[in-house]
């Protein structure tokens, strides 16, 4: 035996020297052992570094006819948050909380024919439904090389206010608003909690049920029923129970209905009647999502592991 000079290793080294020898032991897949915070590239960073603790993204062969989203904070499954046979667009709306139609980037991100998605993620204990956004942001980020800014643009677009009848609507309580019986629709007894949002349809009329929505939350809906922006100027900061019957629209721009629409269900019909807001056709100032830099090929798959305040992520295939 001789005497050697050894280099002294510091906690966090061993820490994650711990952590890759179990991890060789315990899980013999492809390991790529890397500091979150190396991967992270962008123009504009989130708020908070939040992440789901496995994410499997899958970029699907062939898109199917229909969408399916759930799970995550506040429904029946809180741990397991997917979303499948999705566009990279609409990944982008709800990270961004973005209208689709103020995202600047590829012609593919939105398209009918482009790639879709599919994510099936773990959200961490604790977690809650304002954290779900940051956590898809991170992960466009991670596994996209999504690189974005935002700028101010002047456009046409759709002004939401109040009509001249004084609006119909009044601030949320805390307890489950209720929703007005209307026949051919799920019936919602207990009516319907803050937070929660529900679309149904009865041939040509849908109806959204909302507790606790924003003016700035429902402008965001109503874009993703026509064809141009929507900007809230209502002026109104509270929340609200909002019940709403409406014939799906074609776009506003036009001037012939695509579908058949029931007297006083077309939208702007329906805003002013039911709700007493109205949609002004203007130029405004819009918050535009510029994509500069995304790939279409998501990264392998990972599973993020915690040692105290070291996050390692081990890639593998899910």
């Amino acid at each position: 035996m001789r005497n050697h000079v050894g280099i002294g290793l510091s906690p966090a080294k061993k820490l994650v020297l711990s952590a890759a020898g179990v991890l060789a032991v315990t899980a013999p897949i492809g390991l790529g052992i890397v500091n979150a915070s190396a991967i992270r590239a962008q123009s504009a960073p989130p708020k908070e570094k939040k992440s789901f603790e496995v994410a499997s993204v899958k970029r699907l062969p062939q898109p199917s006819s229909s969408t399916s989203t759930g799970g995550g904070p506040g429904t029946a499954d809180p741990g397991r948050w997917w979303r499948s046979n999705v566009t990279m667009a609409s990944l982008l709306v709800q990270a961004f909380h973005i209208q689709g139609q103020a995202i600047a980037g590829p012609e593919w991100l939105s398209s009918s024919a482009g790639p879709r998605y599919e994510i099936v993620a773990r959200v961490p204990a604790g977690a809650n439904r304002d954290d779900v956004p940051l956590m898809l942001q991170n992960l466009l980020i991670e596994r996209f090389g999504l690189k974005f800014h935002r700028e101010q643009k002047q456009m046409p677009a759709y002004v939401l206010a109040i009509g001249r009848s004084g609006l119909k609507l009044k601030p949320s309580t805390d307890t489950p608003g209720q929703v007005p019986h209307r026949d051919g629709y799920p019936d919602l007894a207990g009516g319907i909690a803050p937070g929660v949002i529900q679309v149904d349809s009865a041939g040509f009329v849908r109806r959204l049920a909302a507790g606790a929505m924003s003016m700035a939350q429902f402008a965001d809906y109503l874009a993703g029923q026509n064809d141009l922006p929507i900007v809230d100027a209502t002026g109104l900061g509270g929340k609200y129970d909002i019940v709403f019957y409406y014939s799906r629209p074609a776009p506003l721009s036009t001037d012939s209905p695509a579908i058949p629409a029931e007297s006083g269900l077309d939208l702007r019909s329906a805003l002013r009647e039911q709700l007493g807001l109205e949609l002004q056709n203007r130029k405004a100032q819009v918050d535009v999502l510029v994509i500069d830099h995304i790939e279409q090929a998501p990264a392998p798959n990972y599973v993020l592991i915690r040692c105290g305040e070291h996050r390692i992520l081990m890639t593998c295939a899910l």
